[in-house]
C-alpha cells in the first residue's frame, strides 16, 4: 500500500450517491465488498484505488437480477 491515498469510511460515501457509512459497514460483513484496512481496532480505512476498483467491478449492462457484468 505504498503511496496510497487512504480514505475514511465517510469519504467514499461523499462520492457515491446512495452509499452511507452504515451500508459500507454492512459490506464489510460479507464477501464481495470493497477491501479495507484496520490499522487499529477502532479504525477502518479504505485504499482509494482499491475502492474504485471494487466499484468498477459492480458495473452492470442491464438491470436483470443476475445481470451480466461488463
Amino acid at each position: 500500500m505504498p503511496d496510497s491515498e487512504l480514505l475514511s469510511p465517510a469519504q467514499p460515501c461523499e462520492r457515491v450517491p446512495g452509499l452511507t457509512v452504515r451500508k459500507l459497514a454492512s459490506q464489510r460483513q460479507r464477501p464481495g465488498g470493497p477491501s479495507f484496512y484496520t490499522p487499529t481496532p477502532q479504525t477502518v480505512v479504505y485504499d482509494r484505488a482499491e475502492h474504485l476498483s471494487s466499484l468498477r467491478a459492480q458495473q452492470r449492462t442491464h438491470t436483470d437480477r443476475f445481470g451480466a457484468r461488463s
